[in-house]
């Protein structure tokens, strides 16, 4: 998928000391500040597969058993203010989204109930806060892959009316904390 365009948060903007002392900012060790621009043109390539299989269970039902993967990367093809879209931020856009997402389910239904259970491993991703002597971007922190557990319960009242409960992250999962 090309874009061209792309809206996309502009690198940190900071005040020069001239600029702070002028509006009397010059007690202030930083002032920075960042908006959001059409500034860049950017290509992604990926893939999705899908696989699902119905299992009948006789008298217990049927389970439908579902995997999805899912994966792509980014770059950046052309950068309209370089400014205002540096060689950080452009590491910033490409780094911090996973690579890829893998999903496996299966929804179990009896009658009028049925419980939905999910595991999502969400790929690695990394965040990159400063550049290195090449412009190309220093790793200062990288999030390992992670579990998701989804969870829902629900009873078909009517037709038209289901009760569910159910829990999102239901392990209370999370990226590996930052030091």
């Amino acid at each position: 998928i090309d874009l061209s365009n792309r809206i996309v948060k502009s690198s940190a903007l900071s005040l020069s000391l001239a600029q702070k002392t002028q509006f009397g900012l010059q007690n202030i060790r930083t002032v920075t500040g960042q908006f959001f621009v059409n500034g860049v043109n950017t290509r992604t390539r990926g893939v999705d597969a899908v696989a699902e299989y119905q299992q009948p269970l006789g008298d217990f039902g049927s389970v439908n058993w579902s995997a999805i993967f899912s994966g792509n990367g980014t770059q950046v093809t052309g950068v309209a203010k370089p400014s205002l879209f540096n060689a950080l931020a452009q590491q910033q856009l490409i780094e911090q989204a996973p690579r890829y997402r893998l999903s496996l389910g299966g929804d179990w239904s009896l009658g009028k109930w049925s419980v939905r259970l999910q595991q999502t491993l969400w790929g690695p991703y990394e965040e990159p806060f400063t550049l290195n002597a090449a412009k190309t971007g220093s790793i200062d922190e990288v999030f390992h892959p992670k579990w998701v557990t989804d969870l829902d319960v629900s009873y078909r009242v009517t037709p038209r009316l289901t009760l569910s409960a159910g829990a999102n992250n239901l392990f209370n999962a999370y990226p590996s904390r930052v030091p």
